[in-house]
């Protein structure tokens, strides 16, 4: 293989480390707390309020983040169950063609 084409598969390879879940989740997390920070600057409120509504905005942003990894988190460890699962299916299909094309051997026949 070529150097370009080792080094277009690394970087393809690179890519698949961040899964689309992972990446909405980063989304949602930087959206929600942007959108929180907006709405606290836009709205007029006394210190009081302000300090609370922020505290409830930081606790629904990390239990967003939270669930967030964890179905992140659970997506991955599915898809790397089923990689392995695959990848196992594909090693018995190997050996059972490999045992159904080898020719045999009589009995009693030394093969030197």
């Amino acid at each position: 293989m070529d150097r370009m084409r080792e080094d277009t598969v690394h970087h393809e390879a690179m890519d698949t480390h961040t899964s689309p879940v992972s990446r909405f989740a980063l989304g949602l997390v930087c959206g929600a707390a942007i959108g929180a920070a907006l709405g606290l600057l836009l709205a007029p409120k006394t210190g009081e309020d302000m300090r609370h509504q922020l505290s409830d905005s930081a606790q629904r942003a990390k239990r967003r983040a939270t669930d967030a990894y964890s179905n992140a988190t659970e997506a991955v460890h599915g898809a790397v169950a089923r990689g392995r699962k695959a990848v196992e299916a594909g090693k018995q299909a190997f050996v059972d063609a490999r045992r159904a094309n080898r020719p045999e051997r009589p009995t009693g026949v030394a093969i030197s």
